[in-house]
């Protein structure tokens, strides 16, 4: 019995270590523009638990979208020589390089045939964070397929040479040269 938990322990562990590690999105350095420490929060606009100093390397694991539309990124970082969710901080403070794989080389286009712009979700099929205008270039990031076999695109674009990742958006909407 003994081994038995041992053995699933083993399993578990390493499963959610490369989870951790396969979520990370987009390698960044704290980049705060009042030269003052970035505070970290517990949740977008939570109770400040930390700060991190300008340079600053961490990863980006999630991003959520607070009402008025600002980005938070919940990141990680090594800390004590292991990587660690460190908490959530104010996206527009990081300076971020898209990792070699996030954007692939060639854009999509918004190509929502309702005339309507298309939704964009916290996840597949998730909350509505906002919209696309048909015609916009993105690059897909993440492809998912959902359980009535509907593909979702995780899609990002370029905005003044860094790349930020918007949300999710229905796949069969965009116009994409080689997905």
């Amino acid at each position: 019995m003994n081994r038995i938990l041992l053995v699933l322990f083993i399993v578990t562990f390493v499963f959610i270590t490369i989870i951790q590690s396969s979520m990370a999105e987009n390698v960044c350095v704290v980049n705060d523009p009042t030269n003052t420490q970035l505070n970290v929060r517990s949740a977008p606009w939570g109770n400040i638990i930390g700060t991190l100093p300008n340079g600053f390397e961490v990863d980006i694991i999630d991003i959520k979208h607070d009402k008025k539309g600002s980005a938070w990124a919940q990141v990680s970082g090594l800390y004590k020589g292991k990587n660690q969710i460190i908490g959530w901080v104010f996206q527009d403070y990081l300076a971020c390089n898209p990792v070699e794989d996030s954007p692939g080389e060639a854009a999509c286009t918004v190509a929502d045939p309702t005339g309507t712009p298309l939704n964009i979700r916290e996840s597949p099929d998730g909350e509505k964070l906002g919209t696309l205008n048909n015609g916009i270039e993105v690059y897909i990031v993440d492809i998912h397929k959902d359980k009535k076999n509907n593909v979702w695109a995780k899609v990002g674009r370029y905005v003044d040479n860094h790349f930020q990742e918007i949300g999710w958006v229905f796949k069969n909407y965009l116009s994409c040269p080689e997905y």
